[in-house]
């Protein structure tokens, strides 16, 4: 289990949201980076799927969980049934390679 989270949402740093700030608090921020995959809709949500194409990338930020099993099940609960968190490489902005959670919509 990869103790890391990508996120492209309402968990990044400058959300103001409670969750978030839960999340922050019990996180440490490990850089921006982007994985292979693109925004879809899958009414009424928004979310993103993966992608095989080359050309299609989301944005986001990775953090290092301090707790991963405890604040997990927490975050799997706020992002709820339409989502799945699955794990997925991650390319960070500085050229490091990794595996991290994320939560992908469901199809």
């Amino acid at each position: 289990m990869p103790p890391y989270l990508f996120v492209y949402g309402t968990l990044r740093r400058r959300s103001k949201i409670k969750i978030a700030r839960l999340f922050h608090a019990n996180a440490e921020f490990l850089g921006t980076g982007r994985m292979q995959g693109r925004l879809a809709r899958s009414h009424p949500h928004r979310g993103v799927i993966r992608s095989d194409q080359p050309n299609e990338w989301i944005s986001g930020e990775v953090f290092q969980l301090n707790d991963p099993s405890k604040l997990l099940p927490i975050l799997d609960e706020y992002e709820g049934s339409s989502y799945k968190r699955t794990s997925v490489p991650v390319l960070l902005d500085s050229g490091k390679r990794l595996r991290a959670w994320m939560y992908l919509l469901k199809s």
